[in-house]
């Protein structure tokens, strides 16, 4: 015993020898001095294997190590209603557990100290399902039963989520190792396997794929074998008090027949599926065999099927590692329906078969009469000896175990038997006694001739169903010849065939035993009269009694029984009813006395009332019996109950029927129940037989006919279909030429199209040569006239400029007279005032000439800057038409200035020539005084002009 943080461990023994199982946990306290068995609810182990944790149905929580061989309880953790737990991998050396409870919240516990880590609510209904990723980004998974939600460890935080429709459940989830797969399974049953995108890549139906790989002959059963020993080594008890004790508790032998029978399987039988560590394997858990079916997760299919005796698996999980427990090996660690925990070596597994198959031997035969004796006779051979003895042990034993107040039990109480133990109950009730040499001497005999018509008579598409009704019928016609001769007994006895599923013992035994007590006085006067009156007789009395209303609307409308009883019994009821229904009804029929099928058949047209007596016409009321409808079976069964208790004496079927008779052991007893009939069948047996020795000679000759029939028939079709191919030949032949001639048209129409094309391109390119030589052409004498109008232009400038300092020549000149003019001035002191006039206005004068340089220095300079200008525009002109219109319209500029000039000029010559006159002449002092005063504002204003002139030219030139 050790101490870890408070915590107490227990050592935990283990057993390595004996038969595959060496460790086993089951779980009991001592109350009140009694032993108390605890079952284990849940478990989970740790990814290396080594660490198991537990939850019993107290919530108590407890965790095993398997490699240091203890086991401790978790005493600090306080959880109600302790749904799913899953280990949780920290880091390579700490695990830690998550707990889902049925509040929807996920704790996360220290398994050494049992310390609540972190909690969070994540649904607000029962968490179902926990799983915890591999990746390097590890993340929670957890689901309810539409829902299913993706954490991040690290924070908790919610990355992913997604809800299934309302009709769509979920059962369970599983991730497959090593991959990025997740596995829904549903409450049907079907396995939905999902990509990392949630889409669907593919089905799997385990019980289909169960069922088909028993089905192959060398595939078996395999039995999981164990010593249920109290003082064994194997059981290991792990206790919540300070006592321990160790043993297995068993059910008695009926609790588990009847626990078995009684199972619910509502929510589907699978109950759980596990992978092992490379995910290349799988194990489906079963419930309704108690079995395990191991498959692989690359083929999916299924690689061994593997059975326990007493009890199913309810959660199973891959153990795989090499220590000192176990060398190589792949463990199984499973907690089973009686609450204990079971550590299965599969490689050790004993695979003790159901049956012994050594003497089994096969041998091949004919198709004849005596392939059909062999093949009857190796039917029950050796080994379909031991399966019968076999199957017949249990049978026996379960009449010991399941006596038929017992079985009335059960189906008072499910209203039916369970689909999987049917035929045996049935077998129990109708105390069939399985006489295999009496039946196999009637499948022995020839099948009879009134079964050879059966392909033609019935289309099934089930051909093996087919087969198996002829040989029914053909040993019931053996067994008694009155059914050879009854029409209806196909469509009766079809029903029986499917349900026996290749049966044919249990099926002919079946249907001989309701022949001989349910269906009595069915066949008083057959072949005779093959509608049984006093039988439906019997159902009228009934009817009136119980129901005169609708017995009386009836009678009314003109139908009888034959009308609303006789196609009841003639179809063992499988028209009106499902196959699920109908087999609960014939529970109930073979469950009780042989008259209870005639109040059925009352009870089914009670049922019906309320909508027959809504229908007027009378081929729609007869039809209501030929159509499936909707019946409340619970009330139907009522109802049939209720008017077998309270039919009078008087009119009741015990007065005419006898009690239940089985067959006969051994040997099968005769069927005399047609005994108003014998009379005549013995008077025409002899005719009968004539009749057909004479149809037989018949036969052969239309054989003898229908083969010269064929013979020329198939000579007809060869002349006709040679003669037909001669005619499709020259059809071909006349297609193809005709073919060929329009195949000859189109290319010469081709070709024609083709020159013509050619033809036109020919002239479009012609036709651009020219288009392109006369642009050249063209663009040669524009750049020719451009050249020219240059040379005009610079002459036109050339002419300009000349002019322009011939006058600046004039000006000058003028200039200088006008200076000789003022020097040559003599003017007196005593003329006074005219002398001081013309001092006065000398220095006016003087600057007026000044501002003349000027402006015609100004001038100059804007005609050598227009110079400058016109030079590389003269330049660029031949190579732009843009550049020429610039130089043409700085010259057009520069000319409208040009009169201007020639104002001033001319008034700058006036004012000299005034001034000139004014100064030579001998005026008054008042009159020169005066023109000077206009002389001075003529200057201003000339002042001005030269001013604004100097602005424009200016402007212009910017």
């Amino acid at each position: 015993m050790d101490k870890i943080l408070g915590t107490v461990k227990h050592s935990l023994k283990l057993n390595h020898e004996r038969n595959g199982l060496f460790l086993k946990i089951h779980h009991e306290i001592e109350k009140d001095n009694e032993k108390e068995k605890i079952e284990f609810v849940h478990f989970d182990i740790c990814d290396t294997n080594e660490i198991i944790a537990a939850v019993d149905n107290n919530g108590n929580l407890f965790v095993f190590n398997l490699n240091e061989k203890c086991f401790w309880q978790l005493m600090c953790v306080s959880i109600d209603d302790i749904k799913i737990i899953k280990f949780l991998s920290v880091n390579a050396s700490k695990h830690n557990l998550l707990i889902g409870n049925k509040s929807g919240f996920i704790y996360e516990i220290e398994i050494n100290s049992g310390k609540t880590v972190r909690c969070i609510r994540a649904f607000a209904d029962e968490i179902n399902q926990l799983l915890c990723s591999l990746s390097n980004i590890k993340t929670v998974v957890a689901s309810t039963s539409r829902h299913i939600k993706i954490y991040e460890y690290d924070k908790f935080v919610k990355k992913f989520e997604f809800s299934f429709p309302n009709e769509m459940r979920i059962k369970f989830i599983k991730l497959v190792p090593h991959d990025s797969k997740l596995l829904v399974i549903l409450q049907n049953d079907t396995i939905c396997i999902l990509n990392d995108a949630l889409k669907l890549i593919r089905h799997f139906d385990p019980l289909r794929e169960r069922k088909r790989f028993l089905r192959k002959t060398h595939h078996k059963i395999e039995m999981m074998n164990y010593v249920k020993d109290i003082d064994d080594d194997i059981t290991t008890t792990a206790t919540t008090m300070t006592k321990s004790s160790s043993g297995i508790v068993g059910d008695d032998d009926d609790d588990k027949i009847i626990k078995s029978v009684t199972r619910d399987y509502q929510n589907g039988v699978v109950t759980d599926i596990t992978f092992d560590s490379n995910g290349n394997f799988f194990v489906v858990a079963f419930s309704d065999n108690n079995s395990i079916m191991l498959c692989s997760a690359m083929m999916w299919d299924v690689r061994r099927v593997i059975a326990y005796p007493d009890f199913y698996i309810k959660q199973c999980q891959f153990v795989s590692y090499s220590s000192s427990l176990r060398s190589n090996s792949n463990l199984l660690l499973t907690l089973t329906s009686n609450g204990n925990l079971m550590l299965v070596c599969m490689s050790d597994l004993n695979s003790q078969m159901l049956i012994d198959m050594n003497n089994v031997f096969s041998k091949k035969v004919v198709q004849t009469q005596e392939k059909r004796a062999k093949k009857v006779s190796s039917a029950f051979s050796d080994e379909q000896h031991c399966i019968r003895k076999g199957l017949y042990e249990i049978q026996m034993k379960m009449k010991e175990t399941m006596p038929k107040g017992r079985l009335l039990a059960i189906l008072k109480e499910f209203g039916e038997y369970p689909e999987k133990f049917r035929p045996m109950m049935w077998k129990t009730l109708l105390q069939l006694p399985e006489n295999c040499e009496s039946f196999a001497a009637l499948l022995r005999r020839e099948l009879n001739p009134s079964v050879s018509n059966y392909d033609k008579r019935f289309s099934l598409v089930d051909h093996k169903a087919l087969n198996n009704l002829k040989q029914i019928m053909s040993c019931l016609a053996h067994w008694s010849p009155v059914f050879s001769s009854i029409k209806y007994l196909p469509k009766f006895i079809f029903p029986f065939v499917k349900f026996s599923r290749g049966d044919l013992l249990f099926c002919f035994e079946l249907v001989a035993t309701l022949f001989l007590n349910h269906c009595q006085m069915w066949f008083e006067y057959a072949p005779t009269l093959q509608t049984p009156y006093n039988y439906l007789n019997l159902i009228e009395n009934v009817l009136m009694r119980v129901d005169p209303k609708l017995y009386d609307f009836y009678k009314s409308k003109d139908i009888t029984s034959e009308h609303y009883a006789l196609p009841l019994m003639e179809s063992a009821f499988s028209e009106i009813f499902d196959e699920h229904t109908w087999m609960q009804l014939w529970d109930h029929i073979v469950s009780n006395e042989p008259s209870f099928l005639l109040f059925v058949i009352v009870a089914i047209n009670a049922s019906l009332r309320t909508t027959i007596l809504k229908m007027e016409n009378t081929d729609s009321i007869k039809q209501i019996f030929y159509e499936p409808n909707y019946i409340n079976f619970k009330k139907l069964m009522k109802k049939a109950h209720a008017f077998m208790r309270k039919c009078t004496s008087s009119v009741h079927p015990r007065l005419t029927a006898i009690f239940f008779v089985p067959l006969s052991q051994g040997e099968y007893q005769k069927f005399e129940q047609y005994t108003q009939g014998t009379n005549l069948i013995s008077a025409n047996v002899t005719e009968v037989d004539a009749l057909r020795r004479e149809q037989k000679a018949l036969d052969r000759k239309l054989a003898e006919i229908e083969n010269f029939e064929k013979a020329m028939e198939s000579r007809m079709e060869v002349f006709l279909i040679d003669e037909e191919n001669q005619r499709r030949m020259k059809e071909i032949e006349s297609k193809f030429a005709k073919a060929l001639d329009e195949e000859e048209q189109r290319i010469i129409y081709q070709r024609k199209l083709l020159l013509l094309n050619t033809k036109k391109a020919r002239e479009k390119e012609i036709e651009m040569i020219i288009q392109m030589k006369n642009a050249f052409l063209q663009n040669k004498v524009e750049a020719g006239k451009k050249d020219l109008e240059m040379i005009l232009h610079n002459i036109e400038k050339q002419r300009v400029r000349e002019e322009i300092e011939m006058q600046m020549a004039e000006e000058n000149l003028k200039l200088k007279e006008i200076a000789l003019q003022i020097k040559s001035l003599n003017i007196d002191e005593e003329g006074g005032k005219c002398a001081n006039l013309q001092e006065k206005y000398k220095g006016a004068m003087v600057k007026l000439l000044e501002q003349h340089e000027k402006f015609m220095r100004e001038l100059n300079q804007l005609e050598s800057s227009s110079a400058q200008i016109s030079s590389p525009s003269t330049t660029i002109s031949h190579n732009s038409e843009n550049a020429t219109s610039i130089t043409t319209a700085s010259y057009e500029g520069f000319q409208v200035e040009q009169p201007e000039v020639d104002v001033i000029e001319r008034t700058f010559h006036d004012l000299q020539e005034e001034y000139n006159h004014w100064s030579g002449m001998n005026v008054k002092n008042d009159d020169c005084v005066r023109n000077m005063k206009r002389l001075n504002n003529e200057i201003e204003k000339l002042e001005g002009e030269i001013n604004s002139l100097l602005m424009n030219l200016g402007g212009n030139y910017k």
